[in-house]
């Protein structure tokens, strides 16, 4: 929750690196996760990285119509969203075995965040040239479960956003009638649920800082708002809420029975058209 809710690193990576924590599982994945946000991969081509901090924020600030009321807030919501959580860490770097070598202590000494980014990272590479072509197995599933099951908000987030994106071969089926989950209200539904055992919510949320910034949606004071009031149809909306009981279920008490895992082609959406991956990667 430290590392969630840090807008910046270094004293938190300083912190860890230099005391016990450093050996803990817990101190091994936020280390990953710090790492894999700032430091250099020397083993990996490095992506271009665009334009820097200063020259986006000149840009958005140039963009911004003349006289709008929410000139003010949309800028703040910037400046927040904006802010460089690796400033003071830009000499980092290792290569991705040793980046991958933290990911895996720290999901074998049980870290909840780390076994589901892990699970995350094999789907990644299972891909054949689609995103939704590799999904995960009855163990990896398992292991979802059993993530889920420790209410650890973070972990909880990815958990769901793997087992709510729409593979080729996998449908989560939902309710008394077993029917199909809707790929977006159910991950809307996950997101909630996060926030229900304690993931940052608030106005300062990211996401909600970035609508109000990008998009001039400045009215939600939580992520439930601007998934309710501004991301979702009220049949979204809807259904997110029914979900979200049934999932607060399966994590509290264990009992999965009004949610299954069917294997087998789903059901082309309309048109032929996907929804596409759910979710930050």
């Amino acid at each position: 929750m430290e590392f969630l809710k840090s807008r910046g690193y270094q004293a938190l990576y300083e912190r860890i690196r230099a005391g016990a924590e450093a050996q803990t599982p817990a101190g091994k994945y936020v280390m990953f996760e710090i790492l894999r946000a700032c430091a250099t991969i020397v083993d990996r081509k490095q992506r271009f990285t665009g334009k820097t901090l200063e020259e986006r924020r000149n840009a958005f600030y140039a963009a911004l119509p003349v006289g709008d009321p929410l000139s003010d807030k949309r800028a703040k919501a910037f400046d927040a969203v904006a802010v460089d959580r690796c400033a003071g860490l830009s000499g980092l770097s290792l290569a991705q075995a040793d980046l991958d070598k933290l990911l895996a202590e720290a999901a074998n000494g049980g870290d909840p965040g780390a076994r589901a980014s892990l699970i995350e990272q094999q789907l990644m590479q299972g891909r054949r040239g689609r995103w939704n072509s590799a999904s995960p197995t009855d163990e990896q599933v398992e292991s979802l479960k059993q993530v889920i099951a420790t209410r650890d908000p973070a972990a909880l987030l990815i958990a769901g956003r793997l087992l709510a994106n729409p593979y080729d071969d996998l449908t989560l089926r939902i309710g008394p009638g077993a029917q199909p989950a809707e790929p977006r209200a159910m991950y809307d539904a996950w997101q909630v649920l996060a926030c229900d055992f304690g993931y940052p919510c608030g106005p300062d949320n990211t996401r909600v800082q970035s609508a109000c910034a990008y998009q001039g949606h400045c009215d939600a004071a939580s992520l439930p708002d601007y998934l309710s009031y501004y991301a979702s149809s009220p049949h979204d909306s809807q259904l997110a809420d029914q979900y979200r009981a049934i999932l607060g279920t399966a994590a509290r008490t264990g009992d999965w029975s009004q949610l299954a895992v069917v294997r087998g082609p789903r059901v082309p959406a309309a048109g032929g058209i996907g929804t596409g991956p759910l979710g930050p990667r």
